[in-house]
């Protein structure tokens, strides 16, 4: 029953991948029933001992609720569709339901690969099925590939560093070729910023892992092989040159680049009072002037506040929640975790370097994969107690 409840939760966090044959209006109440079963989880285990986040994640559930207030005196949004806007970010809640439930790691680590084998299939399929939409995601050639992000890509990222830390660690081979197809399929998104964070973070975790001695050089030489085998073969190595002439473009465009200017417009344009810098403009959808003009920015200027990553969200969600959210994400980046574990720290690394020109940290559906993070961070540290006592 505790399983079944938990994939249940799982798949209301990712909105079902966002198949387009389902209505929105079953997500706002999916979204409705999980709030409801997390809230239980967090009230019940509000008070318990070894929960090391529940600090930092109080703080950022009360951020969002102080931002929901900001809207409606700031632009007059009713609380209710504010409420409903931010459905896939109470998610984080998550992590209270999955310290009721006490699942282990070792069921944890499977749900992981799987639901990121299951992305993979899934982008794959949509890539095939282009421009016929199968998931709600934007899609664009470009870059040398199919640019979509369907959601759940948080699987993808987070099951790359499990099974590099497998392979580093016990070093079988099985761990390294599905490592190898989940980078394909991370690099055939054309993301730069993902694609490029991912192999820095491989590298420092190699760095990290891999002892300085004769007989794991095999080990180190056999992974730049195979990464030099994805970089130079002629479908990866298309996206990779995009990659980098985007970058060298935007690089001589200096002030004319357009995250530069968005950043101009959200700092010195957008906010209407001081009350912005800390308690956020907040989202805005709908019919309302406000949610009219955001469109008309948006459409006219190309100015999308998510495209600020980190920044973004603290001048439009708010001070607070962002403060909630870098909270228990350098927490997670230093805890201390044994060698078979660092994936969970390189996770948050990677998901806060990217955040600074990505809304990675705060996309929908993230939210229940960060929560799993922290929870085995958790459990991690009750199962260190136990052998020392």
């Amino acid at each position: 029953m505790k399983k079944a409840l938990f994939i249940f939760l799982l798949l209301c966090s990712i909105h079902f991948w966002g198949l387009v044959y389902l209505p929105r209006e079953l997500f706002n109440m999916t979204n409705a029933v999980s709030l409801f079963i997390m809230g239980f989880g967090f009230l019940k285990m509000m008070k318990k001992d070894g929960l090391s986040f529940r600090n930092a994640i109080i703080v950022y559930f009360i951020g969002l609720i102080i931002n929901i207030f900001a809207c409606y005196i700031n632009h007059g949004q009713s609380m209710l569709d504010s409420f409903l806007l931010f459905g896939s970010f109470y998610f984080i809640l998550f992590y209270f339901s999955l310290h009721e439930m006490q699942i282990s790691r070792k069921y944890l680590e499977d749900v992981i690969i799987i639901f990121a084998i299951l992305y993979s299939v899934f982008y794959l399929l949509q890539v095939y099925a282009y421009p016929r939409a199968i998931f709600n995601s934007d899609m664009i050639r470009d870059r040398g590939t199919i640019r979509l992000r369907i959601e759940g890509n948080g699987f993808l990222v987070l099951a790359f560093f499990l099974l590099l830390n497998r392979y580093l660690v016990y070093q079988k081979l099985k761990n390294l070729f599905l490592l190898g197809f989940f980078f394909i399929i991370l690099l055939k998104g054309g993301f730069r910023s993902l694609t490029f964070a991912t192999m820095f973070l491989t590298a420092i975790m190699v760095i990290r892992l891999i002892p300085y001695s004769k007989k794991n050089y095999f080990t180190v030489i056999l992974l730049a092989v195979c990464f030099a085998g994805l970089m130079y073969s002629r479908g990866t190595s298309a996206v990779i040159k995009n990659m980098i002439f985007t970058t060298q473009k935007q690089n001589n465009e200096g002030d004319n680049y357009i995250r530069a200017r968005c950043l101009n417009y959200y700092f010195t344009i957008y906010p209407e009072n001081k009350s912005y810098y800390i308690f956020g403009g907040g989202i805005s959808e709908g019919n309302s002037l406000e949610s009219r003009k955001h469109l008309y920015i948006e459409e006219k200027f190309g100015f999308y506040w998510v495209d600020l990553g980190l920044i973004g969200f603290y001048i439009v969600i708010g001070a607070v929640a962002c403060l909630g959210l870098l909270w228990y994400t350098i927490k997670a980046i230093l805890s201390k975790v044994p060698a078979d574990m660092l994936y969970v720290n390189f996770y948050f690394f990677y998901l806060l370097i990217v955040s600074f020109t990505t809304m990675e940290i705060y996309r929908s559906g993230v939210f229940a994969v960060e929560a799993i993070v922290l929870y085995l961070i958790d459990i991690n540290r009750l199962e260190n107690k136990l052998e020392t006592s």
